[in-house]
């Protein structure tokens, strides 16, 4: 069974990775990035937007996990999402 875009777009998260709109089209065919994006952040995802400029004046974001860190925090102090392990 294929991997949702969603799914997709975790895993690529979760590697430490960063991906743009462009990168997500051409790795996973996903044309809106930013709602994908915005589905994962309603889901309590810690993801930040860098945006950037590219050579030619061009205004785009890329996107990448947040390092929250858990500060040697036991298990039970630690958030929801951190306690699922949803994000690495």
């Amino acid at each position: 069974m294929a991997k949702s875009q969603l799914d997709q777009i975790k895993s690529h998260l979760k590697s430490g990775r960063t991906i743009s709109p462009l990168e997500a089209l051409g790795l996973y065919g996903v044309f809106r990035l930013a709602a994908r994006i915005k589905e994962l952040r309603d889901k309590g995802w810690p993801i930040t937007t860098d945006n950037r400029t590219d050579p030619n004046g061009k205004k785009y974001a890329v996107y990448f996990l947040e390092d929250k860190g858990t500060h040697g925090l036991p298990d039970f102090a630690l958030p929801e999402w951190a306690q699922r392990g949803d994000v690495a």
